[in-house]
């Protein structure tokens, strides 16, 4: 008698805990459509070539892209090059020549670095840590798996540095590391929904980043013509047709495909928007930067703690569950 009433007892609270979480999930997924995915973008090298693709899996750090059977799978920002001497993160918005770097996997395990009026270098993934590490933004400290000499050598030519002036790294997939962001404690203050499961591999922040289309158009309706944007100059991951201007402010949860990420935060914003993501060159005027000054900071908005005069465009997203996305998805949001 006692097993049998241990077992309806274990069977009841079982049944409660699986009622109680369904009723948590089905309040979340009162979904309403606000839009579709327009756009879909992957960047597996930070600061290099763009690739626009029609589906991706979803992973904690990022954007995944099928390369072909037996070859190793684009993943998003997991490449990175840094300055050899100061150990700092070197980006495209000191050098656009950045923006030309591409690569092919070959197999599970090696690359094939491309860029214009070069030799390829092909690259063989290093296997482990070697316990280096790059800073980042506000001191943050990366792991990184540097890929080599060579590598540095080919890297420097072609961005126009010095003899291994800069290097190439490769984020440590394998060894389950994931960043530490919790020294931004006014971040997590201010920002209730950030969280370090929530960043990406080399992204500046979160692992996904989303443009709303309707923002883009009423900024170009500020901006000369010969000034106007585009999504893909802010680097988005997704973008969205659909929604009013600035809509995506006030997002909390969003769902497209098989996912579902949280919205945790805007976007901050820097002169590497004034650079066109295509062919590399720079706004003279300093646009759209100069026009977000205007009407678009953390302030105006409503946040004076943190950062209050820096322009914000877009929002940052984490992964809260797995699944695959496909450009033309429905795109919902839920509070």
């Amino acid at each position: 008698m006692s097993s049998n009433l241990s077992t309806i007892v274990g069977l009841g609270l079982v049944l409660a805990t699986g009622l109680g979480i369904s009723w948590i999930l089905s309040r979340r997924k009162k979904w309403r459509a606000v839009g579709k995915l327009s756009k879909l973008y992957i960047y597996p090298i930070k600061s290099g070539q763009y690739k626009e693709i029609d589906e991706a899996e979803c992973t904690p750090i990022g954007l995944s892209y099928s390369a072909g059977d037996g070859k190793l799978p684009f993943r998003d920002r997991v490449f990175v090059l840094y300055n050899a001497e100061t150990m700092k993160l070197y980006c495209y918005k000191f050098n656009p020549k950045l923006l030309q770097l591409d690569y092919q996997p070959k197999d599970n395990k090696t690359v094939i670095f491309t860029y214009p009026g070069k030799n390829n270098l092909e690259v063989t993934l290093p296997e482990k840590s070697d316990d280096k590490m790059i800073e980042m933004w506000a001191d943050e400290k990366l792991r990184i798996n540097d890929c080599g000499d060579e590598a540095a050598k080919w890297i420097s030519e072609a961005v126009g540095g010095k003899e291994c002036e800069f290097r190439l790294a490769y984020y440590p997939i394998n060894e389950g590391w994931r960043r530490d962001i919790s020294y931004q404690k006014l971040e997590f203050e201010v920002f209730k929904n950030i969280s370090n499961e929530y960043t990406g591999a080399y992204s500046d922040l979160a692992s996904y980043h989303l443009v709303n289309e309707g923002s883009v158009e009423e900024l170009n309706s500020r901006l000369a013509d010969g000034d106007k944007t585009n999504a893909l100059n802010f680097r988005p991951n997704f973008v969205i047709e659909g929604p009013k201007a600035y809509e995506e402010d006030s997002w909390h949860y969003i769902k497209i495909g098989d996912a579902i990420f949280e919205q945790f935060r805007p976007c901050t914003r820097c002169v590497a928007i004034n650079i066109n993501s295509t062919t590399g060159e720079k706004s003279e005027l300093q646009e759209p930067l100069r026009t977000l000054r205007k009407y678009r900071t953390m302030k105006m908005l409503g946040e004076e703690r943190v950062e209050p005069h820096i322009p914000v465009f877009g929002q940052f997203a984490g992964l809260y569950k797995s699944g695959k996305v496909r450009r033309g998805d429905i795109v919902y949001v839920s509070d």
